[in-house]
């Protein structure tokens, strides 16, 4: 099952734990066509064992061969690779940072996980010079506060300010990369169909996986071990619904329309944006249930922002191929927002002091 981009941090951390020496190959810039943008990170072991990707090919099989080496060599530096050198078509031109893991690291990691748990937006600073200490790292979370050596953080401010829509930058010292809140799939329904989402959108490593239902017996985590978070709800819905942000995608696919129905009332009730919501069913059960909630007062333009059908129309009605269409929508949508989902860019304007935790 691949791992989400947004474990990267708590998987670095886990293994640092452990004691497991490891070194993480960052994309810090690229130029032309290339398979994966600056932020990229791959974790590479002794033994050539990978996490993560920089995009596969030859590209990381070279970076993969190099990090090896490293193991005994210098402990960070920057490679500079020519795809159409390496036989890639692409032809692009990337820089990829190598760096040896250090239990020093550790809080570092930790920090970052934490962030990402709480869905706190943050810029991840990272100094391009080897050294025979641990390298500095920073992270800046929007709401002004810092992680890391003050030095450090001082350097990056302003180009903290400079990462942009871009999300990434590399500056003479230092690999600068804004970290958004991971992209989450909520699934109300843990049924056979709602199961089957949440499995293989877990697998594809896009998504946060989230995965609500009413009954404990369909909800735990002995029957959903692919979930990242599962949720308990009230008996029909009726309480502890968790909410969306605007990087989350929504699939409500319950036992029955009448729980539909309540989790529908709650999700747009709320006044909480989202990035996508879908409810299971055919044309007739939207409308007798879209006159419902109009009749209890929601409004029509909250009901047109509602995806249902769900689902592309690749045809099938196993539970199987019902889920894979309806992944299949969700990441089509995520594509058309591409962009602007990034959420807020860390700023620093008018500052008065910076709070750094070393």
């Amino acid at each position: 099952m691949l791992v989400p981009e947004s474990d990267f941090y708590g998987r670095a951390a886990e293994l640092l734990e452990r004691g497991t020496p490891f070194v993480v190959c960052r994309i810090t810039s690229a130029v032309g066509s290339v398979p994966r943008n600056p932020g990229a990170q791959l974790l590479v072991f002794p033994d050539g064992k990978i996490e993560f990707t920089l995009g596969g090919g030859a590209i990381e099989a070279r970076v993969i061969r190099e990090a090896v080496l490293s193991f005994e060599h210098e402990r960070a530096f920057v490679r500079q690779y020519h795809l159409g050198d390496l036989g890639m078509h692409c032809g692009g031109l990337m820089s990829v940072a190598f760096e040896r893991s250090c239990v020093a690291d550790l809080p570092f990691y930790r920090q970052a996980q934490a962030w990402i748990a709480s869905r706190t937006p943050f810029v991840a600073a990272y100094a391009l010079a080897g050294t025979d200490r641990p390298l500095d790292k920073a992270l800046l979370a929007q709401d002004e506060r810092a992680f890391g050596p003050e030095p450090f953080v001082t350097s990056v401010r302003e180009d903290v300010e400079q990462v942009g829509q871009a999300g990434a930058l590399e500056t003479s010292h230092a690999f600068v990369h804004k970290i958004p809140p991971p992209l989450r799939l909520q699934v109300f329904g843990a049924g056979h169909v709602g199961a089957r989402l949440a499995r293989v959108a877990r697998a594809t490593g896009i998504f946060w996986v989230e995965v609500v239902d009413d009954r404990e017996a369909f909800a735990n985590a002995e029957r959903l071990p692919f979930a990242h978070h599962i949720t308990v709800a009230k008996p029909d819905y009726a309480a502890n619904l968790p909410l969306p942000d605007e990087r989350t995608f929504v699939a409500v696919i319950t036992r029955c329309h009448a729980t539909d129905k309540v989790v529908l009332q709650t999700l747009l009730g709320s006044g909480r944006p989202f990035a996508y919501l879908g409810m299971i069913g055919s044309v007739s059960k939207r409308a007798r249930l879209f006159r419902l909630l109009q009749d209890e007062g929601v409004d029509r333009s909250l009901l047109d922002q509602v995806v249902s059908p769900m689902g592309l129309p690749i045809g099938g009605k196993d539970p199987g191929e019902i889920a894979l269409s309806m992944l299949a929508e969700i990441v089509q949508r995520k594509n058309e927002l591409d962009g602007t989902l990034e959420g807020s860019i860390v700023r620093w304007k008018n500052r008065q002091q910076l709070q750094t935790h070393a």
